[in-house]
């Protein structure tokens, strides 16, 4: 048992000694697709555009393990469109994101090819409008109806390149899976509405 445990720690403890830290920024688009039941959904767009800029945090346990966690601000958009192909308004939705992921990368040379995966929580910070028409009575986020919070899986896949000892540049394709509807069940009714959205975003971050 003894020489079991002598191993693993020899095992271990070189990997542990290895570990990174990384910090990062990052920012670009988000595409997202608002689930609506029917008939509803036959008046939204299934994409619509956004951004997203955020600053992550980033433990390697190994050269090929590490751990991630990110704050940052992504916007969950749609568009509703009239039976005539007229868009009649766009909301632009901001979230702040708070999502942890573990993260496996494969090294070729100066390349590399990341998976992150994990989960996410977001709370939804404000909703505004435009639209060609009258929308003087849009009024925002509704906390009687609408949920703010949300919650749901996260993964996405990079590809990155060492510019030096300590800097690298990425880019990522990122997808959240929403698990919860941003709408409520009230008085028994529910309307089931529910956002994925993908970005797209370039980052550069620091290797201590």
């Amino acid at each position: 048992m003894k020489r079991i445990l002598t191993a693993l720690l020899l095992f271990i403890f070189p990997l542990v000694n290895r570990a990174q830290w990384k910090v990062g920024i990052n920012g670009g688009a988000s595409l997202n697709r608002y689930t609506v039941q029917q008939p509803y959904e036959l008046w939204f767009d299934k994409y619509s555009w956004g951004t997203a800029i955020g600053v992550y945090g980033q433990y390697n346990i190994t050269k090929y393990i590490g751990v991630r966690t990110e704050v940052n601000l992504t916007q969950k958009n749609n568009r509703f469109r009239l039976f005539n192909d007229i868009t009649h308004y766009k909301t632009t939705n901001n979230y702040l994101h708070l999502p942890v992921m573990a993260t496996n990368t494969i090294h070729l040379g100066k390349w590399m090819f990341i998976f992150n995966y994990g989960i996410y929580g977001a709370y939804w910070l404000s909703s505004s409008a435009s639209s060609d028409y009258d929308i003087s009575d849009f009024k925002g986020i509704n906390n009687e109806y609408d949920n703010r919070v949300d919650f749901g899986l996260v993964g996405g896949i990079e590809a990155g390149l060492q510019l030096s000892n300590n800097l690298e540049l990425l880019f990522e394709t990122r997808c959240y899976y929403s698990t919860l509807s941003t709408k409520k069940e009230v008085k028994g009714i529910k309307y089931p509405e529910y956002n994925t959205t993908f970005v797209f975003m370039p980052s550069i971050c620091y290797t201590f």
